[in-house]
């Protein structure tokens, strides 16, 4: 049996070993929390860029798109014109045709005439 001494040396052995591998656990932790550190800092630098790309394009989209619906308004207007012109067109019609109308209808007066004026000769 080993005496209190041996025993004792053996156990601050283990002690040693411990502290050891509790010392290279600590420096291995540290050595991945700088990774991490170093890892967060690369992924906000390439979040800012995404932002910073994105808010170009968003951007560039609105300019596009406000572009689009100017020229949208611009062919809106023309069509209005053009159906503005349209109704006056009609209307131009209507007048001529009221005027035809009522031509035919004093030739049918005079032609019911004629030939009420034949009949009872």
């Amino acid at each position: 049996m080993p005496s209190v001494e041996e025993r004792l040396a053996y156990l601050e052995g283990r002690v040693h070993e411990h502290g050891t591998t509790l010392g290279e656990m600590s420096s291995a932790i540290a050595g991945v929390r700088s990774e991490i550190s170093t890892l967060a800092a690369d992924l906000r630098g390439e979040m800012r860029a995404l932002r910073t790309e994105l808010r170009g394009e968003m951007d560039a989209m609105r300019t596009e798109l406000r572009g689009e619906i100017s020229g949208v308004r611009g062919e809106i207007s023309g069509v209005r014109g053009e159906i503005s012109g349209v109704r006056g067109e009609i209307g131009d019609l209507r007048k001529e045709m009221t005027v035809n109308f009522r031509w035919l209808i004093g030739m049918l007066a005079v032609a019911a005439t004629a030939l009420a004026i034949d009949f009872f000769r």
